[in-house]
Protein backbone atom coordinates (compact mmCIF):
# COMPACT_ATOMS: atom_id res chain seq x y z
CA UNK A 1 0.00 0.00 0.00
CA UNK A 2 1.62 3.28 -1.28
CA UNK A 3 0.80 6.17 0.65
CA UNK A 4 1.26 9.50 -0.82
CA UNK A 5 2.91 12.68 1.00
CA UNK A 6 0.18 14.79 0.73
CA UNK A 7 -2.26 12.22 2.02
CA UNK A 8 1.02 11.44 5.33
CA UNK A 9 0.77 15.02 5.77
CA UNK A 10 -2.92 15.15 6.17
CA UNK A 11 -2.99 12.68 8.51
CA UNK A 12 -0.17 14.15 10.29
CA UNK A 13 -1.91 17.15 10.86
CA UNK A 14 -5.09 15.49 12.44
CA UNK A 15 -3.08 13.81 14.55
CA UNK A 16 -1.20 16.65 15.68
CA UNK A 17 -4.83 18.78 15.71
CA UNK A 18 -6.37 16.06 18.31
CA UNK A 19 -3.38 16.04 20.23
CA UNK A 20 -3.49 19.99 20.82
CA UNK A 21 -7.50 19.22 21.46
CA UNK A 22 -6.71 16.74 24.03
CA UNK A 23 -4.12 18.41 25.56
CA UNK A 24 -6.55 21.44 26.06
CA UNK A 25 -9.26 19.88 27.07
CA UNK A 26 -7.34 17.98 30.11
CA UNK A 27 -5.91 21.73 31.09
CA UNK A 28 -9.81 22.50 31.32
CA UNK A 29 -10.36 19.15 33.77
CA UNK A 30 -7.32 20.65 35.58
CA UNK A 31 -8.54 23.98 36.27
CA UNK A 32 -9.95 24.88 39.57
CA UNK A 33 -13.73 25.39 40.04
CA UNK A 34 -13.99 29.17 40.73
CA UNK A 35 -15.43 30.42 43.71
CA UNK A 36 -18.35 31.88 42.77
CA UNK A 37 -19.49 28.50 41.27
CA UNK A 38 -19.82 27.03 44.92
CA UNK A 39 -21.71 30.31 45.86
CA UNK A 40 -24.42 29.53 43.28
CA UNK A 41 -24.50 26.10 44.06
CA UNK A 42 -25.26 26.98 47.93
CA UNK A 43 -27.71 30.25 47.26
CA UNK A 44 -29.61 27.05 44.79
CA UNK A 45 -29.28 25.12 48.06
CA UNK A 46 -30.45 27.44 50.20
CA UNK A 47 -33.59 28.53 48.31
CA UNK A 48 -34.65 24.58 47.67
CA UNK A 49 -34.15 24.54 51.96
CA UNK A 50 -36.15 27.76 52.61
CA UNK A 51 -38.98 26.87 50.11
CA UNK A 52 -39.20 23.49 51.94
CA UNK A 53 -39.09 24.61 55.52
CA UNK A 54 -41.36 27.29 55.11
CA UNK A 55 -43.74 26.74 52.07
CA UNK A 56 -42.43 29.73 50.09
CA UNK A 57 -40.25 31.73 48.42
CA UNK A 58 -38.62 35.09 48.70
CA UNK A 59 -40.43 37.36 46.43
CA UNK A 60 -40.16 41.28 45.84
CA UNK A 61 -44.18 40.68 47.49
CA UNK A 62 -42.59 38.95 50.81
CA UNK A 63 -44.53 40.92 53.19
CA UNK A 64 -41.71 40.00 56.27
CA UNK A 65 -39.12 42.83 57.24
CA UNK A 66 -35.95 41.54 54.99
CA UNK A 67 -33.77 44.24 56.69
CA UNK A 68 -34.41 43.51 59.67
CA UNK A 69 -33.82 39.51 58.51
CA UNK A 70 -30.44 40.57 56.90
CA UNK A 71 -29.25 42.90 60.05
CA UNK A 72 -29.73 39.65 62.31
CA UNK A 73 -27.87 37.26 59.53
CA UNK A 74 -25.18 39.50 60.00
CA UNK A 75 -25.14 39.70 63.59
CA UNK A 76 -24.87 36.12 63.76
CA UNK A 77 -21.95 36.16 61.02
CA UNK A 78 -20.27 38.91 63.01
CA UNK A 79 -20.53 35.94 65.99
CA UNK A 80 -19.00 33.75 63.85
CA UNK A 81 -16.48 35.69 62.51
CA UNK A 82 -15.30 36.49 65.85
CA UNK A 83 -15.40 32.87 67.49
CA UNK A 84 -12.96 32.13 64.57
CA UNK A 85 -10.21 34.79 65.71
CA UNK A 86 -10.86 33.99 68.91
CA UNK A 87 -9.98 30.56 67.81
CA UNK A 88 -7.11 31.28 65.88
CA UNK A 89 -5.65 33.43 68.62
CA UNK A 90 -5.80 31.30 71.21
CA UNK A 91 -4.38 28.56 69.21
CA UNK A 92 -1.45 31.00 67.94
CA UNK A 93 -0.69 31.56 72.06
CA UNK A 94 -1.07 27.96 72.84
CA UNK A 95 1.85 26.99 70.28
CA UNK A 96 3.59 30.01 71.28
CA UNK A 97 3.50 29.52 74.81
CA UNK A 98 4.51 25.83 74.08
CA UNK A 99 7.43 26.49 72.21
Amino acid sequence: MKIDSESAYKNMAQIYDMQQRWKKEAKDYAKPTPSWEYVIKDMQERNKMGAEKYNKYLTPDTKEDMLQHMYEELLDAAVYIKTLILQRDNHDNKTEKGS
